[in-house]
């Protein structure tokens, strides 16, 4: 295809995603982009650095794919190649003033680009227990109200008991009201942060960080210690909270317990209301596990409900995660889901000390049964999300456990080709070094594939 027709492609694309976002963030992510080429499955955008790609690969390009898909009335998949001769800045000390922040003119959908929350993770699909209640009901009136009463929100408490998700549920909840947020890691705000003093792009910074109605940071604990991040968070939360606006942050504990350099920066949160989250009691894991169950064609007894509340517990993830294992090696082996296979499937995925090559059938197979999918979805030409990131994760356990090529491995994925699979395998390695659930769910199927397949 000559080079102005994929540049007129670029720019019709361009032109609809500008009416998606604000003219900040267009100015800061898309505006020095260029369409470059275009195959059968393929659109490739330039982007002007390593920190645009990476920015855009972990927050916009859903969106751009279907927006380019929809240009094309075809579906492809956008790559993004970083443009040569681009110089890198020297870091330098950025001046963090505390300024009150405009608030800008607000237009088109009710988000921060980039900051979509997990559609999944909403207060209907929150199992509230005696452990939560507090953190319930805080989280539900702070996505519903405008009045900033509890400003900030700390949740906090022990990894895995269910403060992403109340995030997520804010996010969800509150752009039903026309809101917007911003949901980032803590990883995300240091690496924005940094990035932006050593792009010389602070000001961008602060009005992606400043402009939401609710700011939301997970696991804060891990920007202590970081004293320029700590300047800068500590800024954020004071334009944000002179504005009217939102702040809530989880956190592995109390805000006295945090070892923050900056003790303006723990005062700030212990102003708000910290709550504290626990773990569940057996009654609350039994209604978490038959909510989980319920979700399956697969009847689960109570006798195995009973059995995998009953066993130690870590974590709510764990908890879902045996509840999968358990529910996969029933459907995988078509044998009814009993107490003694649930005991099986469990003794069998916590001991494989020699891994063994799978074949790509059995991977395929088995996230599909993980994923609640059928392997033609993963196989096929879908690419509706469940079976577009079914089909990545799928694609990159194969490269790293069976001894096939990657032109082989295409094949067997409905014949896609080489440079396909290493899109795949790219994008999954970026979303397992941040991902700690993706992580665990790849090593679930693995582990749930290896005792089915290989006899271990």
């Amino acid at each position: 295809m000559p080079d102005r027709s994929v540049r007129d492609i670029w720019e019709e694309a361009l032109s609809r995603l500008r009416k998606q976002m604000s003219a900040a963030a267009y100015n800061m992510w898309l505006a020095g982009t260029a369409g470059v080429s275009l195959t059968d499955r393929e659109f490739t955008v330039s982007v002007p650095s390593e920190y645009t790609q990476h920015w855009i690969q972990g927050s916009l390009l859903p969106i751009m794919e279907r927006t380019v898909s929809d240009v094309l009335k075809r579906p492809v998949t956008v790559v993004l190649e970083v443009a040569s001769g681009v110089p890198i800045e020297q870091p330098v000390e950025p001046a963090t003033p505390e300024l009150v922040v405009e608030r800008p003119a607000r237009s088109g959908p009710s988000f921060v680009i980039g900051a979509r929350p997990d559609p999944q993770l909403t207060f209907d699909s929150f199992v509230n227990g005696d452990n939560t209640k507090l953190a319930y009901a805080a989280a539900t009136k702070v996505a519903n109200d405008h009045n900033g009463d509890y400003n900030p929100l700390v949740l906090y408490g022990p990894p895995g008991l269910g403060k992403t998700h109340l995030l997520h549920a804010i996010a969800n909840e509150a752009h039903g009201h026309g809101r917007t947020t911003l949901l980032a890691t803590s990883e995300q705000f240091v690496h924005d942060f940094v990035t932006s003093v050593q792009k010389k792009t602070t000001a961008g910074f602060r009005e992606r960080y400043r402009s939401p109605d609710i700011l939301m940071i997970d696991d804060v604990q891990f920007i202590c210690g970081k004293a320029k991040s700590e300047e800068a968070l500590l800024h954020t939360c004071g334009a944000l909270l002179r504005a009217g606006q939102q702040i809530v942050v989880s956190a592995d504990r109390a805000p006295d317990a945090l070892d923050f350099r900056n003790p303006r920066l723990a005062a700030r949160l212990r102003a708000g209301l910290p709550v504290d989250v626990r773990p569940p009691n057996r009654r609350t894991r039994l209604h978490i596990l038959a909510f989980k169950a319920a979700r399956y064609d697969l009847e689960t007894p109570d006798d195995v409900l009973a059995y995998l509340a009953n066993r130690q517990f870590s974590s709510i993830n764990q908890l879902k995660g045996d509840l999968t294992r358990v529910i996969a090696h029933a459907t995988l082996l078509d044998q009814p889901l009993t107490l003694e296979l649930a005991r099986q499937a469990l003794s069998a995925t916590s001991t494989n000390p020699d891994p063994v090559p799978l074949t790509i059938e059995a991977i395929i197979r088995t996230t599909a049964a993980y994923r609640q999918l059928t392997p033609a979805d993963i196989t096929g030409r879908s690419r509706a999300r469940p079976s577009a990131e079914a089909r990545h994760l799928a694609v990159f356990l194969a490269s790293r456990h069976t001894n096939h090529s990657l032109a082989y491995i295409g094949k067997a994925f409905g014949n896609r080709d080489h440079t396909t699979v290493m899109h795949s395998i790219r994008r999954m390695e970026r979303a397992l070094s941040t991902d700690a659930k993706l992580r665990a769910d790849a090593e679930a199927i693995i582990q749930i594939a290896s005792s089915t397949f290989t006899g271990q």
